[in-house]
């Protein structure tokens, strides 16, 4: 039996990247990309549309895949009809053109199908989701569940790591901002599970290469935080201004939100344990060690 063919979908992204990048020496790898952008090497990269099924279905074709991953994502400044695309028809689309194939659907959904009430959220507990994004996201989830049983779920709290020149990442944009002295603004409500973006493609990718994990798993990191407190964290472990950044302004000052997540799946059944910021950041630094090298 040879290599296993995995489809990566959203494959120049932020995770799509890193995902294949841990996979490729393992796996046949395919990314696929709508502006012919983020080839890496070792991986095959096919141009795609998302609002052209077609192509979707031409992709899983082409690479025979074993395992279609939808690891997609939206700017924030993506408009509806974007977010609808992308989070909801996007994953519906991927999973009908994998069904022709019998192959194993790996969704990567996000804490934002809940509604940040209460936080420490399990994977049994209900989604409620209180934004455009959790709600279509939701949708994918509900719509993958109901139509095929070989599926996994990964809802993800943010990841930061090196992300690439023309899609910084969330840390990249604190370390450019910071570095060249300039004040930025973060946001001081809402609290995550902040994750490395290593940790997430491993988990992913246990996922992809196991066939009896199935179901849905959540990942995050050990130390809930703020976005402000993550960028504070990192300004101290990379030798920046911290006093640079401020809390990002608020109409609701009382609209604190915890969206962490718990549970115990992704780290009994794909073993992967959640990191504290301190391992994170370190993988952080080595990211960006290897990038100067």
């Amino acid at each position: 039996m040879g290599a296993r063919s995995v489809l990566i979908i959203g494959g120049s992204g932020f995770v799509g990247t890193h995902l294949a990048v841990r996979l490729r020496d393992e796996c046949k790898v395919f990314t696929t990309s709508f502006r012919h952008e983020g080839r890496i090497p070792g991986v095959t990269m096919i141009p795609i549309s998302l609002d052209e099924p077609e192509t979707v279905r031409m992709a899983v074709l082409a690479s025979r895949a074993d395992v279609v991953v939808y690891a997609a994502g939206t700017p924030e400044s993506a408009s509806p009809k974007e977010i609808d695309l992308v989070h909801s028809a996007g994953p519906l689309r991927a999973l009908s053109a994998a069904s022709m194939l019998n192959s194993k659907f790996v969704l990567v959904s996000s804490s934002r199908v809940f509604d940040g009430m209460k936080g420490d959220y399990r994977e049994s507990d209900a989604p409620l989701p209180g934004d455009p994004i959790g709600k279509a996201k939701l949708a994918a989830e509900n719509g993958v569940r109901n139509r095929t049983v070989r599926y996994a779920i990964l809802r993800s709290s943010p990841a930061y790591g090196s992300g690439r020149a023309r899609k910084p990442s969330l840390s990249d944009r604190i370390i450019r901002e910071l570095a060249l002295g300039r004040a930025l603004e973060l946001d001081d409500r809402d609290i995550h599970g902040f994750t490395p973006v290593e940790s997430l493609a491993e988990a992913v990718a246990r996922a992809c290469m196991d066939e009896e994990a199935c179901g849905i798993f959540h990942h995050f990191g050990a130390e809930p935080c703020t976005e402000l407190e993550l960028g504070r964290r990192i300004a101290r472990k990379f030798g920046l201004r911290e006093s640079l950044l401020r809390p990002k302004p608020c109409e609701e000052p009382d609209g604190r939100a915890d969206f962490t997540l718990g549970g115990t799946s992704g780290a009994g059944i794909l073993k992967v344990k959640p990191l504290l910021l301190e391992q994170g950041l370190d993988l952080l630094e080595k990211q960006l060690l290897a990038a100067r090298a």
